[in-house]
């Protein structure tokens, strides 16, 4: 997990990162009766995912651990799915980077459970 310049990057930092962009982004996304549905439905998944990634930091056990990541997996996927219908029904916003990173955090928390749970065996 490394930034251009080789510099190890936080995860947990990078995760507040992407729930701040797309909730910067949501600000920019044109209010129609559709498009509040969509907005609030990614505001509870993006956040969701930063709210179980700082409760894993403090989980009693590695099945607490896993389970909060499995949850961080969860809402990432939803929220990957909300940007991909934003990005369809509205050409002009530009999700290339939220979608990009979530797709990217999405792998590395598939990675972290997959680690972990490896560990027990």
């Amino acid at each position: 997990m490394e930034n251009t310049n080789g510099i190890r990057k936080d995860l947990h930092e990078r995760i507040f990162r992407w729930v701040i962009s797309c909730l910067k982004l949501i600000r920019s996304i044109p209010r129609d009766v559709i498009s509040i549905v969509i907005i609030q439905q990614l505001a509870k998944s993006c956040t969701s995912v930063g709210a179980n990634d700082q409760e894993a930091t403090t989980s009693s056990s590695d099945k607490d651990f896993i389970s909060k990541y499995q949850i961080a997996k969860k809402e990432l996927s939803e929220s990957i799915y909300l940007l991909k219908i934003l990005q369809d029904l509205y050409p002009s916003l530009d999700v290339k980077i939220q979608l990009g990173e979530a797709i990217e955090l999405l792998k590395i928390v598939s990675k972290i459970i997959l680690n972990v749970k490896q560990r027990q065996v």
